[in-house]
């Protein structure tokens, strides 16, 4: 799509011209917005509790915990932030640096988590974590070293659990092939917003199992993505699929602990969902459009009326025609929403599928979908992920 102004495109596409005119009107027929919509404007920044509900034990009570402070002590790695290993070869430590402003040297005081528990006889990254704690029990924020240890190449992902992260929720997490490879190099985040039924208020299990069901975990298992993709990936459970100011708040703790604890260019930070994700991605943007350097929401939408806190942000919209869940012209109206806040250097994209039903995000991130699409709107004709590559936050 081309930069354009709103009118002079709707004229120039007769259909969407119809759409433009009419997604206002027709927006409550078609379902109005979400029953997960949340009418008051997100706070960037905000540190928020809880919410009192069936499911708070799911979550963390409040973020501080990760809020950094003048008052915690500091640690530095010593060696690389990741280390290789082939497969029988002996893990050395390199251990890590610690100082407070209070007590000084620290050093000696770090607790090393998960070194003890390293076996280099089987394939896996693993999570390697250095606390300490200063003598009035202010805890650093613990940093971490990952190490990957393979016979020829590294495993296609790893389930993280609180059992070995303090990150805010579990995850799971794709690490390219060749990450580690270069020490100083950085690497562009993907976030997956899981849709409604993967939540913790549906898991049964204690191991997160729900997050080996999400279409982009399967992808990246069944070998059908693209191992030239220097993109780390991960998918954070959330702990109940309402999306609310507090669920924002911890989606924005998990991104800032990735940054801190792995190696991620900060300015190629990317956020996709399906459903009840896109709904996720819409309004993250909204309530800190100053993270994500570009994002795709898939078979979902947001409150129409708070776009224009993000138009910066370039955005590639996804839906079916023959969407039973949410119909499409709920997100023709975010987009034309967007549009009318004013063209950027990024005007939003929009693909629109004939068929493919609600879940089609498995045909667009395998590019199933590739060069489809009505001609009114976007036609699919790249990958995804190579168009997130083309954008970094400024």
């Amino acid at each position: 799509m081309s930069p354009y102004t709103l009118p002079t495109y709707c004229l120039k596409k007769n259909r969407l011209w119809l759409v433009c005119l009419c997604a206002s009107l027709l927006l409550s027929a078609c379902g109005g917005q979400s029953d997960n919509s949340n009418e008051n404007s997100l706070t960037a920044g905000t540190i928020t509790q809880a919410p009192q509900n069936n499911y708070s034990s799911n979550c963390i009570s409040n973020f501080n915990q990760w809020s950094p402070s003048p008052e915690k002590p500091a640690i530095q790695l010593l060696g690389n932030k990741v280390e290789l290993l082939e497969m029988g070869e002996t893990y050395i430590e390199s251990g890590a640096l610690a100082s407070d402003e209070q007590d000084g040297d620290l050093t000696t005081s770090i607790v090393i988590v998960g070194a003890e528990k390293l076996t280099t006889t089987t394939q896996g990254d693993h999570m390697i974590r250095y606390e300490v704690t200063d003598s009035d029990g202010n805890s650093a924020l613990p940093i971490y070293r990952i190490v990957r240890v393979f016979k020829d190449t590294p495993p296609s992902g790893s389930k993280r659990l609180f059992s070995e992260v303090d990150s805010v929720m579990e995850y799971w997490e794709h690490l390219p092939t060749f990450l580690g490879d270069d020490p100083n190099r950085l690497y562009p985040l993907v976030v997956y917003a899981h849709g409604w039924s993967t939540s913790k208020e549906f898991e049964t299990s204690s191991r997160a199992a729900l997050l080996d069901t999400l279409p982009i975990v399967q992808i990246i298992k069944t070998g059908e993505w693209d191992n030239s993709l220097p993109m780390v990936v991960v998918t954070p459970q959330r702990c109940w699929s309402s999306v609310d100011q507090y669920q924002m708040d911890a989606l924005n703790t998990f991104i800032n602990w990735m940054v801190r604890n792995y190696p991620i260019d900060e300015k190629r930070i990317y956020l996709t969902g399906l459903s009840n994700g896109a709904w996720v991605t819409w309004e993250y943007l909204r309530a800190y459009p100053n993270v994500i350097a570009a994002a795709a929401p898939i078979a979902g939408y947001g409150d129409h009326t708070q776009v224009c806190t993000h138009k910066h942000v370039p955005l590639w919209a996804f839906n079916a025609v023959d969407d039973p869940t949410t119909h499409y012209l709920n997100v023709v109206n975010m987009v034309s929403n967007l549009l009318n806040c004013g063209v950027g250097r990024y005007p939003p994209k929009l693909t629109i599928f004939e068929n493919g039903g609600h879940i089609i995000s498995d045909d667009i991130y395998n590019l199933n979908f590739l060069n489809l699409g009505l001609p009114e709107y976007d036609v699919y004709d790249q990958s995804i992920f190579e168009w997130f590559l083309e954008h970094e936050r400024h």
